[in-house]
């Protein structure tokens, strides 16, 4: 007989078997690295929102300074602002009596929404006095808002909760924020 060149059935099964052991290995690692992403977009905006208290409290650079905000502008972008009311109503008015904006845009596959409500952030306002005292845009104190920050490639969404006095951040369960 003559020698047929070419692979056996055998040695076929264990290359593939290898080739679907490494792409199971593979997706792992992307979902991980995507959980690992989210985390550290959570971890962001915490410390965006911490840094913007601890502005409002020791520094202003405008005239009618009432301390800092951030606005969400889009379901996966914010501004942070200082607040200063021209026409001293204690009211943020519009982007007018926004100064020293700073801008931040998170991964496309993120999105920002508000508790178990599941609507976009968009919109939202939050400023912190000289005090350190969350407010919302009419200067009325601020309830507990959690914003959940998903992605659609995690299976678990992450959260940082604000209250009048602390900024929290953690795991959304679906309906509360369990802090880590």
């Amino acid at each position: 007989m003559k020698d047929c060149a070419g692979f056996s059935l055998i040695e076929l099964l264990v290359a593939m078997a290898i080739f679907a052991i490494a792409v199971s290995l593979a997706s792992m690692g992307w979902s991980s690295a995507k959980s690992a992403s989210l985390t550290a977009v959570a971890r962001q905006l915490h410390s965006d929102l911490q840094g913007i208290r601890a502005d409002a409290m020791t520094r202003s650079s405008v005239p009618n300074s009432r301390g800092f905000g951030i606005r969400f502008t889009s379901g996966n972008a914010y501004e942070l602002f200082e607040f200063n009311d021209t026409n001293t109503d204690y009211t943020w008015n519009n982007v007018g009596e926004e100064s020293g904006v700073g801008k931040q845009t998170l991964p496309s596959s993120v999105s920002v929404t508000i508790g178990s409500t599941g609507n976009l952030a968009t919109g939202d306002i939050r400023l912190y006095d000289r005090h350190g005292l969350a407010h919302r845009g009419n200067w009325s104190s601020a309830s507990e808002v959690t914003y959940v920050l998903n992605d659609s490639g995690v299976a678990q969404a992450r959260c940082v909760v604000i209250d009048e006095v602390r900024i929290r951040e953690g795991v959304w369960s679906g309906t509360s924020c369990t802090v880590q």
